[in-house]
């Protein structure tokens, strides 16, 4: 995100200096590739960067151009991404993430707690956003990008915490509660917002004042990273101590083996599972650990062309639902004859085994124009590697 605001940071000078398209569209995209959530976030923050920067440049049609270019970069860049939703999700009922009320996940600045993590701030770091805000309210006529950072992050701060009307959006948009799920992730936009504000702050104060104000001021933000410091030493001391009794759980994570660990922990969540018919995701996720993750007895074995080769023996002939899902695309040999199977409410296939050894063949039928965006993407980042040698050999040769 620091990263991001930096882009932000250029759009909103744009009238002083042309902002780089080719930076603000590779820095998108490598966040568009981590986490699709996280690209959301990116854009709500640098869209009141682009429009103060739009409103003061001269050149508000070459802007506009620039902005175009970094989009249509950033989506041939990204192009796997958003490609792989339209294979799915248009011929697909896909399963939602778990559902998480946003009133219980959401930063409590009510009560502020004894951790720096999660739903919990400091008091101290509270009162640092204070002094912030109160700073930049009272000298906002010579700090514009320094009360635009601090702004910004004041309302993040409020959307993120438990003073926004959660329950009102839960209650009238309940989608939040499977898509969002956590109002504190707006704190990934909220902290570094107001902490670059602090920086340019200090940096404003330590040059405008003598020694002794230079000092005090240091000597705040000292206090603070202790307090904080102190706050994660903590909780860090309680999960280890909370883990300790758990010897077989600790054994497990230093076989240089990983098996045993992972196997014991099988994944639940219903992200991306395709269902026969809508369900709450908990419902799903409990279906998930009771059937799909019941594969004891099975064989899987990844084989060419992307295929997942299933094996297991049967004691009689008897309808089977294999430890696999199946999507619209999906394709599915038994004993070596195609079927077109019935499903179960999580897409797990119901076949005909038949008495002794059983084998199923699974493969993805992937769309050529879905293998056509996949080549432009990786087509776009050999390219954007070349470009940066270039530019590399250029400022060497400086």
């Amino acid at each position: 995100m620091p990263y991001v605001l930096m882009q932000g940071v250029a759009l909103f000078n744009d009238g002083k200096r042309r902002f780089n398209w080719i930076n603000l569209a590779l820095t998108m995209a490598i966040v568009g590739q981590v986490h699709l959530l996280s690209t959301l976030l990116a854009i709500l923050v640098l869209i009141p960067f682009f429009i103060y920067g739009l409103l003061s440049t001269a050149d508000k049609k070459r802007m506009w151009r620039d902005t175009v270019k970094a989009v249509m970069l950033c989506l041939i860049l990204t192009a796997n991404v958003w490609g792989a939703f339209l294979v799915l999700y248009p011929t697909n009922l896909m399963g939602a993430p778990l559902d998480f009320s946003p009133v219980l996940t959401a930063l409590r600045l009510k009560s502020a707690g004894t951790i720096t993590a999660w739903v919990q701030i400091q008091e101290v770091i509270i009162l640092l956003f204070a002094l912030q805000l109160l700073y930049v309210t009272l000298n906002y006529k010579k700090l514009k990008l320094n009360l635009f950072f601090t702004i910004e992050g004041t309302i993040f701060l409020f959307v993120s915490s438990d003073l926004f009307p959660w329950q009102f959006v839960q209650r009238h948009y309940p989608a939040v509660s499977n898509y969002f799920q956590f109002p504190n992730r707006f704190t990934a936009i909220a902290y570094p917002l107001l902490f670059i504000g602090i920086g340019l702050t200090v940096k404003r104060l330590t040059e405008k004042y003598d020694f002794q104000f230079k000092f005090l001021v240091e000597a705040f933000l000292i206090i603070v990273c202790l307090f904080n410091f102190r706050a994660d030493f903590q909780e860090t001391t309680q999960k280890v101590n909370d883990v300790k009794p758990n010897i077989e759980r600790l054994n497990d994570f230093r076989d240089k083996n990983l098996t045993g660990i992972i196997n014991k922990n099988h994944t639940g969540n219903p992200d991306y599972l395709p269902l026969k018919e809508k369900k709450n995701s908990w419902d799903i996720a409990g279906i998930v650990s009771e059937k799909l993750n019941k594969d004891n007895g099975y064989n899987k074995q990844a084989i060419s062309g992307g295929r997942l080769k299933i094996e297991w023996q049967g004691d009689q002939d008897k309808q089977t639902i294999l430890p696999i899902t199946i999507y619209n695309q999906s394709r599915l040999l038994v004993n070596g004859k195609k079927i077109n199977p019935k499903l179960n409410e999580i897409g797990m296939p119901i076949v005909q085994s038949k008495r002794g050894k059983n084998t199923a063949i699974l493969s993805f039928k992937t769309p050529a124009w879905f293998t056509t965006l996949l080549y432009i993407s990786i087509l776009g980042w050999v390219m954007m590697l070349i470009y940066g040698v270039f530019k590399l050999v250029k400022i060497a040769k400086k």
